[in-house]
Parts: C-alpha cells; sequence; structure tokens
C-alpha cells in the first residue's frame, strides 16, 4: 500500500475525487477518464490549481470550463458536452 503522506498518494486521491465529479463524456473510442489521467499528468501547476477549484464549484457552468481545460490541455475534442 503507498503512504497517505506520498504524492502519489494524494494524486490518486484528487484523480478519484475529479472522476466522481465530473459527468462521462464521450467521444470517437468513449475514454473520458484516460483524458483526464492525461490531464493530470501534463497539466501545469497552475492549470492543475484552476481545474481543481472549477470541480469545488461543483455546477454546470464550472463542470464545463473543467472539461474545457481537459481538452485544451490534452489537445483532445471531446463530444458529446452538454453540460
Amino acid at each position: 500500500m503507498i503512504d497517505p503522506r506520498h504524492r502519489i498518494y494524494r494524486r490518486i486521491l484528487k484523480f478519484n475525487e475529479a472522476a466522481n465529479k465530473l459527468q462521462e463524456i464521450s467521444y470517437q473510442g468513449n475514454i473520458g477518464l484516460h483524458e483526464l489521467a492525461k490531464f493530470y499528468q501534463i497539466a501545469s501547476k497552475r492549470q492543475v490549481d484552476v481545474f481543481e477549484k472549477l470541480l469545488a464549484m461543483d455546477t454546470p457552468d464550472s463542470q464545463r470550463k473543467a472539461w474545457n481545460l481537459i481538452q485544451a490541455v490534452t489537445k483532445t475534442r471531446l463530444q458529446g458536452l452538454t453540460l
């Protein structure tokens, strides 16, 4: 088991929290969680902070903005964004 104080452990918890708050969005291939993981791998600290603030707001508009940020950072166009 990973030590709860470890940075990776905290990242996994943040990832799970984000995955639970966002509605799944589909695209050809339908892998929304893949993009979320990719986002956390390549996003800057500032982008992650903005993303997590949007999740904390927990409104349809903030979810839409969060998915738009994921799309911009990962350069993946998601389909089905109806938030």
